[in-house]
């Protein structure tokens, strides 16, 4: 099933029923961040390892369960356990063979020689702070998103979301963290014209240019699913730029603003949220990002905290 269909579908869902689950934080959690990953995965395959291309063919093996897939890697972390990952690794036959999708993964870089990350990236990737092919990390924030999203399964550590996922790495902050927004725009043309098909962004700002939201736009028309960060101000009734273009009508349906949770489910302090403001909260959603397990820059793993942490969940 497309990324496609279950935006369509999710769009077609009775406002009603949106209310009713909004009322029940946890169960809202539980349902859309594992409708998210659970089409993420049929699309790049539920096992397996690094990146490059599979055989056309199409596998499944029906008689795996979920405890199948709760290996050591996945209990590293909690994050897989509270969006229901195992299950949907289950329900899909363990595994799919396949052109992976591209993930894009707008941030500080990667860390090319990490073991959990070198064999997952793919073409295309840029850095945009120094003008060249080498998007190495030397912050350490994009390897830890990136690690999220795709991490290999090797048989220790942590795994990804989506191990078969391929991530185009687009170097957009400098080595202090330091982003700039046009240089984010300049990070969105580049995925799109590697044909990602999805994007994070787990940046903010507390405003946003004309520039950036022409980007945004432009993805958006070219089918490309955006999760982006809420913020990390805790504020309830606000949310950074560019995640608030959830909100946008021309851009709302593939835009997605993501909230941080903790391993009780709960709404972490800094998170910021939409507040109930309708038009924000029909496409802002939470995924766990308090004290999230992933890979560093230096080689290892180590735990971070943040919406940031949570976008690469959906």
């Amino acid at each position: 099933m497309p990324l496609g269909l279950f935006i369509n579908l999710l769009i077609k869902f009775p406002r009603e029923f949106i209310m009713t689950l909004t009322k029940n934080l946890n169960y809202l959690i539980t349902i859309i961040a594992f409708l998210l990953s659970f089409i993420i995965l049929v699309n790049c395959g539920g096992g397996g390892g690094g990146g490059g291309s599979s055989a056309s063919t199409t596998k499944y093996n029906y008689s795996q369960t979920a405890s199948d897939h709760k290996t050591t890697e996945y209990n590293n972390q909690y994050g897989l356990g509270k969006i229901k990952a195992a299950e949907g690794y289950a329900a899909l036959g363990g595994y799919t063979e396949g052109g992976p999708i591209k993930v894009a993964v707008l941030d500080t870089g990667i860390d090319t020689d990490h073991s959990k990350l070198s064999g997952q990236i793919t073409s295309g990737g840029y850095d945009f702070v120094n003008s060249d092919s080498d998007a190495e990390d030397d912050h350490g924030h994009g390897t830890h998103v990136s690690g999220i999203i795709a991490a290999a399964k090797t048989g220790s550590g942590m795994h990804g979301v989506c191990p078969n996922c391929d991530i185009i790495p687009i170097k957009v902050c400098t080595e202090a963290g330091a982003c700039n927004q046009a240089v984010v725009a300049e990070g969105l043309d580049r995925a799109r014209a590697e044909g990602a098909k999805v994007v994070n962004i787990s940046l903010g700002w507390s405003s946003a240019t004309p520039t950036l939201k022409t980007a945004i736009n432009e993805a958006v028309n070219a089918g490309m699913i955006l999760s982006i960060a809420s913020g990390n101000d805790g504020y309830l009734n606000w949310i950074s730029w560019p995640a608030r273009y959830a909100q946008d009508y021309t851009t709302k349906k593939t835009v997605f603003a993501v909230g941080a949770t903790n391993s009780n489910n709960a709404i972490t302090s800094y998170s910021n949220e939409c507040g109930g403001v309708s038009n924000w909260c029909d496409y802002f959603i939470h995924a766990p990002g308090h004290s999230i397990y992933s890979t560093t820059y230096d080689g290892s793993y180590g735990n971070k905290n943040g919406t940031s942490m949570a976008a690469p969940h959906v």
